[in-house]
């Protein structure tokens, strides 16, 4: 498993400043993130698993940071 290649795609995802939605703004799933950016093309079997956990771990934090800021208005 290549380490930098792991965190170039997950940097890349993040510069994005959020992560890809379908038509009705919810968050895609980790698997369907891969299939849109056609991850499963360009990385070995232990790269998408590293990617899918590191997809897990961003919409988990996105989304308790979407709870605090609908809590603070």
């Amino acid at each position: 498993m290549n380490r930098y290649k792991v965190r170039a795609v997950i940097e890349l995802i993040r510069q994005r400043g959020h992560l890809p939605v379908d038509d009705f703004g919810n968050m895609l799933s980790p698997d369907e993130i891969m299939v849109r950016l056609a991850l499963n093309d360009v990385l070995t079997p232990g790269e998408r698993m590293a990617v899918r956990w590191e997809l897990v771990a961003i919409m988990e934090a996105q989304n308790a940071i979407d709870h605090i800021k609908e809590n603070m208005s």
